[in-house]
């Protein structure tokens, strides 16, 4: 009887620049140089949580080894890539930490462009592409920003 372990993905790296913007700035990542004989199959990328480590939530996923992500609002987000091939094997990396803080003008300009529906808006713009991952984003930093602003006016 023959047993084949399947290898972890080898040699690559990944980036994300730049390491500091707003909720409306586009964070390219870029994973490059990896390999594996069974073909690497998408990349997802999770924040994970400052407080609890074991905290951890996707916020992207792509078959594209170069994408961008908007973030919500923190003072720092720690980010890992997760990289698998297509028999499912998954190898982490461990991105820079980034600080993102918020664009409240780009929400009231989108809070505005909905009530005058006016769809020049960049958040609406972003809101109509049709990419999943783009809309995903932008809602969730809008409710985050929502949800800062209440509890700011509480």
């Amino acid at each position: 009887m023959n047993f084949i372990i399947n290898q972890p993905l080898i040699n690559g790296s990944c980036s994300i620049n730049p390491l500091n913007g707003t909720t409306s700035t586009p964070f390219p990542i870029s994973c490059v140089d990896w390999f594996d004989e069974d073909e690497i199959k998408d990349y997802s990328l999770d924040i994970v949580s400052t407080n609890d480590p074991s905290q951890r939530l996707i916020i992207a996923f792509s078959v594209l080894s170069i994408f961008e992500v908007r973030f919500s609002a923190d003072t720092s987000i720690h980010l890992i890539i997760s990289i698998r091939d297509t028999l499912d094997c998954i190898t982490e990396f461990n991105l820079s930490s980034i600080n993102v803080i918020p664009n409240s003008a780009g929400i009231i300009e989108l809070s505005n462009s909905v009530q005058n529906a006016v769809t020049n808006s960049p958040i609406v713009q972003l809101l109509a592409s049709g990419n999943q991952n783009t809309v995903g984003q932008v809602i969730t930093l809008i409710s985050q920003q929502f949800n800062q602003m209440n509890n700011e006016n509480i």
